[in-house]
């Protein structure tokens, strides 16, 4: 009975890039501006090249969601939605246009925000679309989802949790590995994969006593600058 987990690797795509998300936002609000209007699929066929099953079927859906909630993620406008999954816990939903990667870098600062507030760390999954987040054993949703959260702030949170996250503990087992420091026991062959990480989770281990160990460092350098949008996500917190 218990919900299906979404494989881990479903998340290390490169995802949007920021100006496309941008790009999109900014449409959907243009969109949501013409959604009544007698010309709107003409728009989208003549404008955007659609053929007229498509134009009518983006229609329909964009329309659904206004009419469900009133609002679309935009690049001004982000979406919280709340609903009980088929166990009766809650989901709560943040649409956003922006991309996988602010969205990761977002995920992490909410799950220490939630961890602090909640007393438990949520379930919670990040694509190019937004963000879902399982919540167990409560009555009402958590909707404020950036209470707490500052341009300040948001860095150290995210710094707390990248260490213990999924994402730190394999960019540093493939960093050991390139700095030699995972030895094969048979030069020429290759390592399982449960083995090698069975090894990078036993050095990290050790690694994480001397915070300054150049893999450690490399690692977070890694994850903060190529898999993570931090600049854009403090933006964003301040607009908000």
């Amino acid at each position: 009975g218990a919900p299906a987990m979404v494989p881990f690797w479903r998340g290390e795509s490169v995802g949007r890039s920021p100006d496309l998300g941008l790009a999109i936002g900014a449409f959907l609000a243009e969109l949501q501006k013409r959604l009544e209007e007698p010309d709107c699929l003409g728009w989208l066929q003549h404008d955007f090249f659609l053929d007229a099953p498509a134009a009518r079927d983006l229609h329909r859906h964009v329309r659904r969601q206004v009419l469900s909630t009133g609002y679309l993620p935009t690049d001004r406008t982000l979406c919280i939605e709340a609903s009980r999954d088929q166990l009766g816990d809650w989901q709560v939903i943040l649409l956003s246009p922006f991309g996988n990667r602010l969205h990761l870098a977002l995920r992490l600062a909410l799950e220490g925000r939630l961890r602090q507030r909640l007393g438990y760390g949520p379930q919670c999954l990040h694509h190019d679309d937004g963000l879902l987040i399982r919540l167990t054993d409560t009555d009402e949703p958590v909707l404020d989802l950036f209470d707490g959260l500052t341009p300040e702030n948001v860095e150290g949170i995210i710094l707390e949790e990248l260490a213990d996250s999924a994402l730190f503990a394999m960019r540093f087992r493939q960093n050991a590995a390139r700095a030699l420091l995972l030895p094969r026991m048979k030069p020429g062959q290759r390592a399982p994969l449960w083995l090698q990480r069975l090894r990078g989770r036993d050095l990290l281990q050790v690694a994480r006593r001397h915070p300054d160990f150049p893999i450690v460092v490399e690692t977070f350098r890694e994850c903060l600058n190529d898999h993570l949008d931090l600049p854009r996500l403090k933006q964003l917190i301040a607009d908000i």
